[in-house]
């Protein structure tokens, strides 16, 4: 395997290979590999098959003297792996129906992973209103900020945070959301898993007094995670008011709503 970063949730792949140094040639080639806990076996070009942590491969009928046999499959590293790799190392046996007169080269030394392990979630926010149905100054509404994680790792210690403009200030949230201020804090994750969203809801409530066309309401949340995140454009989304602008209210704004 090829040296690089590995990162928990990669797609390893593994060449197995068999010579036959003779001096017959060998019936019925079979290559087997007992992948260690973290690494789970995804396919094989080849044919390998898989039971449990046991991958097989072959047999091969004839094996002539001289020749070599490859075998390739892929195995995924568990998202969620925090180790650094000293214990992924697997070992390949063949065997044969034919006498093996030296059998001490009929495995390989452990393999690991080809490169350091470093963990990595590609972290999203989508932030938007409940409805679209414009409110009118005084009145509440809700937010819901969405956070997915599509890997490959398992993200560690997800923060989500939002801080509210102006005429706007914070009421609630079923999610367990609090706020200092104008300043949101959600309740942190310890992880999330690959593939997997979680959405927090925040009632808000617009000013009584407020009096402008909507454009200037337009705050931010924001998504953070102590795993390294290697597109981090997508981890800040903006919403502003429901429909865009305030309802219609009567009352002394220069607006005439």
């Amino acid at each position: 395997m090829t040296v690089r970063t590995v990162h928990p949730g990669d797609l390893l792949a593994y060449t197995l290979t068999v010579k036959n140094n003779g001096p017959d040639a060998a019936k019925n080639v079979t290559a087997t590999d007992n992948l260690p806990a973290p690494v789970t076996f995804v396919s094989s070009p080849d044919g390998c098959t898989a039971a449990g942590q046991r991958v097989t491969c072959g047999p091969e009928a004839a094996l002539a003297v001289g020749g070599t046999k490859k075998w390739t499959f892929t195995a995924r590293l568990d998202p969620a792996y925090t180790g650094d790799g000293s214990d992924l190392g697997n070992v390949a046996v063949v065997t044969s129906d034919t006498h093996d007169t030296n059998t001490g080269n009929n495995s390989n030394p452990p393999v690991a992973p080809p490169g350091p392990i470093v963990p990595e979630a590609d972290l999203a926010i989508t932030k938007k209103t409940a409805n679209d149905t414009p409110v009118p100054p005084g009145s509440v509404f809700d937010y819901v900020l969405t956070v997915t994680n599509t890997g490959p790792s398992q993200a560690a210690r997800v923060k989500v945070t939002d801080t509210l403009p102006a005429p706007l200030a914070f009421v609630s949230s079923a999610d367990g959301c609090t706020a200092t201020g104008r300043d949101v804090t959600c309740p942190e994750l310890a992880a999330l898993a690959v593939g997997t969203s979680r959405a927090y809801t925040l009632t808000v409530r617009l000013s009584d007094d407020y009096c402008g066309d909507g454009s200037d309401i337009r705050n931010v949340a924001q998504v953070t995670a102590d795993t390294p995140d290697p597109h981090p454009s997508d981890n800040a989304a903006g919403a502003g008011l429901p429909g865009g602008r305030p309802a219609s209210s009567p009352g002394s704004c220069p607006y005439g709503y």
